[in-house]
């Protein structure tokens, strides 16, 4: 059996939002493979958290004490770098990475988004703190990906540009899409989403970030008065009678909203993956998104697409869908089948392949 080491040292269960998607996601999938020999590493309650869903299919060892602060998670990483003799594989999955350490380091880079806040661009609107943040944050991505036995990226779309970061003498870089939660997809089955021309959206954000696009979302508010807004989540600054917050929601909740709503507005300007336009196609919740590449690629010909900052674009097409039955029932039949072809399993066995390479060439 190959060791496979899994360095969860700086997450945080139930602040990581898409992260901990992936990871459970992909762990459940990794407990699987009779070739591999799972070892996570992490804080107390990160244990806990991998107790409640993977059930004794992988050990667990306490590096950074309850929680993953700055300090925690300075001496974890130190004490992880001792660990994985020559010949394991060491895999990091959220960006950061060890960087030097006997094993093989395969690193997940999961966006280019501190990239492009730390090249100072006006369209992102950063602070100061923000864009030095994600410099940082950028950096040391960088550091430990050309380090790296392999680099592993969550679209299709990422792979060319951040081959082109890293080098050409760096380390290859692969594509393996994120997949779709099990239990999503038979709530989705169960009860799937049906036209019923209500002028209601969901507008995912994040946060108060900028690169999620609240500037577009609150120009096309106004374009369209009589449509209400609800963002998951929260935002601040935001003043518009017909945006509508609603706060953190549980899983059931989350699946309640995408299957009443008429169509899911995703204004973001960049993105590494998008998952909610992935769990709106599954329950077959049509998709009014920007057009970008990686968006093109999870949303499919099942979405529909305006360009990044042409309001009069975005608000007409999500009016169209709304209120165009036809329209909204075949994007809806044409999301649900192209969500399908994305599941973890498929993701697993990209990473399968790329452990086995680098085990096999140490």
């Amino acid at each position: 059996m190959i060791p496979l080491h899994c360095n969860l040292c700086g997450f945080m269960p139930g602040r990581a939002g898409g992260a901990q998607v992936f990871l459970e996601g992909l762990l459940r999938e990794f407990a699987k493979f009779d070739e591999f020999d799972l070892r996570v590493y992490g804080s107390t309650k990160t244990e806990q958290w991998l107790a409640s869903f993977l059930n004794g299919g992988a050990q667990f060892q306490v590096v950074g004490g309850e929680s993953p602060g700055i300090l925690n998670r300075f001496l974890a990483t130190r004490k992880l770098r001792s660990i994985p003799k020559a010949g394991d594989v060491l895999w990091a999955p959220l960006n950061q990475g060890v960087g030097a350490t006997e094993a093989e380091e395969v690193v997940t880079i999961h966006d280019l988004i501190p990239l492009h806040y730390s090249q100072r661009r006006p369209e992102y609107e950063p602070s100061w703190k923000r864009r030095l943040a994600f410099t940082a944050r950028w950096k040391n991505s960088m550091r430990v990906s050309r380090k790296a036995a392999a680099v592993i990226t969550v679209s299709n779309t990422n792979v060319d540009e951040l081959q082109q970061e890293i080098g050409v003498n760096g380390p290859k870089v692969y594509g393996a899409p994120n997949g779709i939660d099990p239990v999503k997809k038979a709530a989705a089955l169960k009860a799937p989403w049906q036209y019923s021309g209500k002028r209601d959206v969901i507008a995912v954000t994040s946060g108060s970030k900028p690169h999620k696009g609240i500037r577009t979302l609150e120009k096309v508010a106004d374009r369209l008065p009589d449509f209400k807004f609800r963002v998951i989540g929260k935002l601040s600054g935001i003043d518009r009678p017909n945006i509508l917050q609603t706060g953190k929601l549980s899983a059931d909740e989350l699946n309640d909203a995408f299957r009443n709503a008429s169509a899911l507005f995703f204004p973001s300007r960049i993105e590494g993956f998008g998952l909610p336009v992935l769990e709106a196609a599954v329950f077959g919740t049509p998709v009014v998104a920007t057009d970008i590449p990686v968006l093109r690629e999870v949303g499919g010909p099942a979405s529909m697409f305006f360009k990044m900052d042409d309001i009069d674009e975005a608000a007409n097409r999500l009016q169209m869908v709304v209120e165009t039955k036809e329209k909204a029932e075949s994007m809806s039949v044409a999301g649900k089948q192209h969500a399908s072809q994305f599941t973890w399993g498929r993701a697993a066995d990209v990473y399968r392949g790329v452990f086995h390479d680098v085990s096999r060439a140490a």
